[in-house]
């Protein structure tokens, strides 16, 4: 995405506190709660506790949510603002740097620092600003409903897998969006695309005369970064070991505090500085995101232990661990899942070795047949 040069308007005082909440909560329930069983028939994560402890909990984050959202004031203002001034100079500087970019030195200062800009870009400007978070200031230039689609450019499959669930693409292909609005989705996404494309990969490296070359693989590898440690941020706040499941019918149906636990209980946190949080775009506070999904993110590290505290006394579990661990964690789950399911008579382990050494044995006699069946055409 691409913002001009901040001008801040004369702040404005936030508005009434907006429910964020999806539309299908109903009242919380007077009777006995009824659990929802996983498929796999694990148990519901939440069956110890109560409709009345979940209904508790869900006032304490209501609380939480609207004593943050009252003191926002000209110091989330003035971070933001800060934040995109500091994003463009950064940007501008590293593609100037570029210039130079067949002197090695200048290539990897360039690349390093259109790398970063391009993270800032994505992770604490565009995917916050698209949440809304910053639509209180009523300032044009980040406010969500004026923004293009979530950024997206070349190189890695993450990016377009973003772009076409923010399209919808698959709802676009099987008609369930009307033809007309979703050819108006495909141009949105197509003009944006273009654009981006042109930016990286022609404008600037034509700009940079004869070091348009180093300039185009320096844009290349700075997407490629980019695309990688924004991957690696999503899967971290999702998948890890520990992070929980529901079964589809418990989303039907459920209270305000059924939701804000389903939102604690499937989500993951990363531990770090403040570095790493600044760069993930405040998402290593994925708890938090996803139990206010419009807080200003700057905000969310301050009501992290809060949140923390909730979970502890309702004894529900708090995920999080540094980038590392939780980044292991999440591709040893993915491949875990991967396996195929265990037999009375075998472990996950013992079928997939059996189905090795199975295609081994069945390529070494196909190779055999073949050349048998060439000596016999030669006898």
């Amino acid at each position: 995405m691409t913002l001009a040069p901040p001008r801040p308007p004369e702040l404005v005082e936030p508005g009434p506190i907006v429910p964020h909440l999806d539309s299908h909560l109903v009242p919380a329930p007077t009777g006995e709660r009824h659990l929802h069983p996983k498929p796999s028939g694990k148990p519901d994560p939440t069956a110890h506790l109560t409709s009345a402890q979940i209904e508790a909990l869900g006032r304490e984050l209501d609380e939480l949510r609207t004593e943050t959202m009252h003191s926002r004031g000209a110091r989330d203002a003035a971070y933001i603002r800060r934040v995109i001034k500091a994003h463009r100079y950064l940007e501008l500087g590293s593609r100037a740097v570029l210039f130079f970019s067949a002197f090695p030195p200048a290539w990897v200062l360039g690349a390093a620092g259109l790398s970063v800009a391009k993270i800032i870009d994505n992770m604490e400007i565009g995917h916050n600003v698209i949440h809304g978070q910053w639509d209180w200031m009523r300032d044009p230039k980040i406010h969500s409903l004026g923004q293009p689609l979530y950024s997206f450019i070349n190189a890695l499959l993450f990016e377009y897998g973003i772009a076409s669930y923010d399209l919808r693409l698959h709802d676009v292909i099987t008609g369930v969006i009307p033809r007309e609005e979703g050819l108006q989705r495909v141009r949105v996404m197509a003009r944006k695309l273009v654009q981006q494309i042109g930016k990286d990969y022609v404008i600037f490296p034509l700009l940079a005369g004869p070091n348009a070359l180093p300039t185009l693989t320096a844009n290349f590898v700075a997407s490629i970064v980019r695309n990688l440690w924004s991957n690696g941020v999503i899967i971290c706040g999702h998948f890890p070991f520990g992070v929980d499941t529901f079964a589809y019918d418990s989303i039907e149906g459920e209270t305000r505090g059924e939701w804000y636990v389903r939102q604690m209980l499937g989500s993951a946190n990363i531990s770090g500085s403040w570095l790493l949080h600044f760069m993930t775009g405040n998402l290593s506070h994925q708890i938090e995101h996803h139990l206010f999904p419009d807080l200003p993110s700057n905000r969310y590290a301050e009501i992290a232990p809060r949140v923390r505290d909730i979970c502890r006394r309702y004894n529900l579990h708090y995920v999080t661990g540094n980038y590392p661990h939780q980044l292991v964690s999440a591709w040893a789950k993915v491949f875990y899942y991967a396996l195929p399911n265990p037999e009375p008579d075998r472990s996950r382990g013992r079928i997939v070795a059996d189905a090795v050494r199975d295609s081994w044995r069945g390529r070494k006699a196909k190779r055999a047949a073949k050349r048998a069946a060439k000596l016999a055409s030669h006898a």
